[in-house]
């Protein structure tokens, strides 16, 4: 079969042939490679929400424990599925102390308590021991980055759980990741930010850390004019840089 081609080139005095369209390739690969790195980079464009109603820190754990559908499902009465999700947070803590108790957070008994009264009293505001239980109830990982401060709150049940990302906002509202974390963004934030011991108390007592270690938290922080700061005075600085309220 004779094939027919665009082009001659000559090289030495010899005839090699070349169709043109063998060069299309080449001639286009810097547009092809852009349009490719658009393409990715519009798919790995995560989606954020924040629920609309009051209490945005319990409606984040809904979705992320239902799903966004189901939580678009409910249409109206809101308020009382969240009570019946509060109710079965309630008798989970109360049936599940041993295993709370292995848990990151700790737990004692005058907490289980405290945790169980809230989600019967404290309706409108999810607290972070509430949501903690919830998080741990359905068997999921969240992850709260602070709006401001480059830390975050892990709330981890099991490594082969789920992970998901809630930002806080101003004003105390949140908003969430609608997809789950992939493993590369989990990598990402435990090495760009700095898990904190808890909301309550960013970091371990001054007696857990060498001056080299506190120097190292510090500098990873990217806090400025530290290297002639005594151990309590850079202590207090990062521990002042890292509260989360």
């Amino acid at each position: 079969m004779e094939l027919i081609y665009d082009k001659i080139f000559f090289n030495q005095g010899k005839n090699i042939l070349f169709q043109l369209s063998d060069f299309k390739p080449f001639f286009y690969a810097d547009e092809k490679e852009e349009e490719l790195e658009i393409k990715q980079e519009k798919k790995l464009t995560k989606t954020y929400y924040q629920p609309k109603q009051r209490d945005s820190l319990f409606w984040c754990f809904y979705i992320c424990a239902y799903g966004f559908d189901e939580y678009n499902c409910i249409q109206r009465n809101y308020g009382v599925r969240e009570i019946e999700i509060k109710q079965q947070g309630e008798q989970y803590v109360k049936n599940n102390y041993k295993e709370l108790k292995e848990s990151n957070i700790k737990m004692t008994k005058s907490l289980m308590q405290d945790i169980m009264s809230d989600f019967n009293t404290n309706i409108d505001n999810t607290n972070f021991y509430n949501f903690f239980a919830l998080c741990f109830m359905k068997k999921i990982n969240i992850y709260i980055l602070h709006e401001e401060k480059s830390c975050y709150l892990s709330f981890f049940y099991h490594k082969d759980s789920p992970y998901f990302l809630v930002k806080q906002e101003r004003f105390n509202k949140y908003s969430l990741q609608l997809e789950p974390m992939l493993l590369n963004e989990v990598i990402e934030i435990e090495s760009k930010y700095y898990c904190l011991e808890s909301w309550l108390k960013p970091i371990k007592a001054i007696s857990n850390y060498k001056v080299t270690d506190l120097q190292e938290i510090a500098y990873r922080m990217e806090l400025e004019d530290i290297p002639n700061m005594k151990k309590q005075e850079l202590y207090d600085y990062i521990y002042d840089s890292l509260s989360w309220y």
